[in-house]
Parts: structure tokens; C-alpha cells; sequence
């Protein structure tokens, strides 16, 4: 059995890596499975029994060996570890037994992104509503990109207390890269994958040594656009049908999408945010 776990901080490119496996290597699966995808936090979050008996089923009842599984997680090493020595925290030992199983047998797949780019691709999830907590589409509406990078980090899952790292969302960001960096991961720039998309992609089948699995053809996924773009996405669903254009069966599962271009954040920052973001990097390095 091959399992992947992609790991990242929220807005990295998490799905358009997600995509490209699913896209590019044989037998490589991410479902649905309420209430999203196989996203580790959702049986760390409160669901019912059949969320986590359709996670068992996907992790432990397919006899398919030839399945490349992929699960999905924001979390942090340290928040996992908290919940798997708490011998009270999941109610449902079978949601303690796929964490456990996934968290020590997953291949894990890092992928990193500009943290300029990452903030500024999170500032405009969080202000729609995106994130742990609800409402935040209403509390956010007014909010500046000054005052957003300045305020706490509350991507915070109930097992844990408020840190120290959580002060700013910069600190947060480059607590969860270096402690990610500690593990035994696959690294993945968002930038090379963009860029070089062949040769990362090639890269990661040699270092998962599953190039056999490669489709001929490799290429990128279609990325979603970004909602205001949704009338015309429609639209050119209605033509494909009237014309009868066959689809090529491949679905973005990318969430809330916003542009994906590389150094976005050029014209959105001031020099007084760009010195702010760097002391908060000097000041952890």
C-alpha cells in the first residue's frame, strides 16, 4: 500500500500539487469524503461516525495495492503528536488508528510557497470566509492587508494552546516551515512546480522511485478559476455540451482559488509591510 500525505501551510499550492499527481502518476486517488477530501483535520474536527468509516474504508478496506492514496493536512508535527499522546482526544478509536497509521506510514510531500505570495493568497481566502473558523467572511470584511499580516494566527486546532509562534502570521508561517523541515519530507517549491513543472514532477517520481508510474504525457492540471470567473466557467460548460466536446475527466480540486501567479504581492505591499515581514524572519532565524 502507497500512501502520500501532502503537507503544506494553507494557500502553498497544496492542490495544484494534489492535481498534478493525481493528473500525471497511474492509480493515484484523492477523493471526496465529507466534508471535503481526505483531509487529516476532518477527524480532528467534529463529524460522525460515517466521515470516519469512509476514511477507514479509503485507508484500510480497498485491497486495491495498485492505489497511490493521497490524504491531505495543515497541521503542524507538534499537533499531531499532541493528539496521538492523548489517550482521551478522539472519541472514535478508529479516527486515532487512520491518524496514527497515516502520520507514521505516509510518504510525506512538503511543498513550500514565497511567504509574500502565501499571505497575500490567505488574506483574500480568509476575508471570503476560507479557514478553521466560521464567520470570518463577516468579521474580516474591512480588514486592511496592513492590519491582516499584523495579527495573530488563529489556524489553530482545539489541541492545543495559543503559542508563542502564533503571535503574527509571518512567525506562524516560518514556525511551520522549519518544523516541517525536521521531518523526513520530500520538499516541493510551488515556484518550480510552476515553472518546471516537467522536471519537479519527474523529480518526485524518482525520490517516491515510482517512475514507473508515470503517465507518457505529463501536464499540468487546468486550474480552477477563481470565483468572479464562475458565470463564464458555466458558460463554457453549456458550449462543451451543446457541441458535444468531450471533457478530459479531470477536476480541479482546488479550493477557493485565487490567481497562482508568482510575486503577486509586488504591487499589494508597502515598504513598511516588506520591513515588517522581514524582522519577523530575522528575528526567528
Amino acid at each position: 500500500m502507497k500512501i502520500i500525505l501532502i503537507v503544506s501551510h494553507e494557500r502553498s499550492g497544496t492542490h495544484f500539487l494534489i492535481d498534478s499527481i493525481v493528473k500525471n502518476f497511474n492509480n493515484a486517488v484523492f477523493p471526496r469524503i465529507r466534508p471535503s477530501f481526505s483531509t487529516v483535520e476532518n477527524l480532528l474536527l467534529p463529524h460522525d461516525n460515517q466521515v470516519t468509516e469512509n476514511f477507514y474504508n479509503f485507508l484500510f478496506s480497498d485491497k486495491d495495492d495498485a492505489k497511490f492514496r493521497i490524504f491531505k493536512t495543515h497541521l503542524l508535527p507538534d499537533e499531531f503528536e499532541i493528539v496521538l499522546n492523548n489517550k482521551i482526544f478522539f472519541a472514535n478509536l478508529k479516527d486515532r488508528k487512520i491518524v496514527e497509521f497515516i502520520y507514521k506510514n505516509a510518504t510525506k510531500i512538503y511543498i513550500t510557497r514565497d511567504v509574500y505570495d502565501v499571505i497575500v493568497s490567505r488574506y483574500h481566502y480568509m476575508k471570503n470566509g476560507g479557514g478553521l473558523q466560521n464567520g470570518m467572511h463577516q468579521r474580516l470584511a474591512e480588514i486592511s492587508l496592513y492590519d491582516f499580516i499584523r495579527m495573530p494566527n488563529y489556524h489553530i486546532m482545539p489541541c492545543r494552546p495559543f503559542s508563542d509562534f502564533d503571535r503574527n502570521l509571518i512567525t506562524y508561517w516560518s514556525y511551520h516551515v522549519n518544523q516541517w523541515s525536521k521531518n523526513n519530507v520530500i520538499h516541493v517549491s510551488f515556484e518550480d512546480l510552476t515553472r518546471n513543472f516537467e522536471k519537479t514532477i519527474k523529480s518526485i517520481a524518482e525520490k517516491l522511485g515510482k517512475t514507473d508510474l508515470l503517465v507518457e504525457n505529463i501536464s499540468k492540471p487546468i486550474m480552477k478559476r477563481p470565483s468572479r470567473y464562475r458565470i463564464l466557467n458555466v458558460m463554457r460548460k453549456i458550449i462543451k455540451r451543446i457541441l458535444k466536446i468531450k471533457s478530459n475527466n479531470f477536476e480541479s480540486t482546488a479550493v477557493q482559488p485565487r490567481k497562482g501567479i508568482i510575486g503577486d504581492h509586488k504591487t499589494l505591499f508597502s515598504e513598511e509591510d516588506y520591513d515588517f515581514i522581514k524582522k519577523q524572519l530575522d528575528n526567528i532565524q
